[in-house]
């Protein structure tokens, strides 16, 4: 982890500690879809709420996964329910 964090700060000029999303939230202006496994072992639903309500887009929509407790589901989601990432590209890929 310490490699990671020296390779990252390196990068970026700050370290992995020093650095959150909810910080960088504010700067996302586009229409934003956002979601999660809400019962994930390592992301706690807290942590996405809080970048959620720091996005600055007006136009954005949060959804939990909820059927796993599996992060790699959250990854595939799509792939098996493409209903609501399909409909949200048609509303703003027109």
């Amino acid at each position: 982890a310490d490699e990671a964090d020296h390779r990252v700060q390196r990068i970026i000029g700050i370290s992995l500690s020093e650095a959150s999303p909810v910080d960088w939230a504010p700067s996302v202006t586009l229409p934003t879809l956002t979601y999660g496994v809400r019962h994930d072992a390592i992301t706690r639903p807290s942590d996405l709420e809080a970048i959620f309500k720091a996005i600055g887009s007006d136009d954005k929509s949060m959804f939990w996964i909820d059927e796993s407790t599996h992060r790699w589901d959250g990854y595939t989601w799509f792939q098996r329910h493409p209903d609501r990432i399909l409909e949200w590209f048609e509303k703003y890929m027109q």
